[in-house]
């Protein structure tokens, strides 16, 4: 995994865009750590539901949805999340 280094962290050069296209699996990398951290303290229902609500956030998203913004996409998956 690479790391930001100092250089780049000035607020008028740090975008998401930038960090995706940098940094294309820091977000899995990320994910996977806190799934890791999880399983070691005994929490493996927690990292089952995390990897399960990430899996079918992006691979199973209704058609509606796919034009739609992330801010959008996200509050309709919490409430289809929450209603079970």
């Amino acid at each position: 995994m690479r790391y930001i280094t100092a250089q780049y962290i000035t607020a008028q050069y740090i975008t998401a865009q930038y960090i995706t296209a940098q940094y294309p699996n820091l977000i899995s990398d990320a994910l996977f750590d806190l799934c890791d951290l999880l399983h070691s303290a005994n929490c493996t229902e927690r990292v089952v539901a995390l990897l399960q609500s990430m899996i079918e956030f992006n691979l199973y998203r209704p058609v509606q949805l796919e034009s739609a913004s992330h801010k959008i996409s996200v509050e309709k998956f919490q409430e289809f999340y929450e209603t079970g």
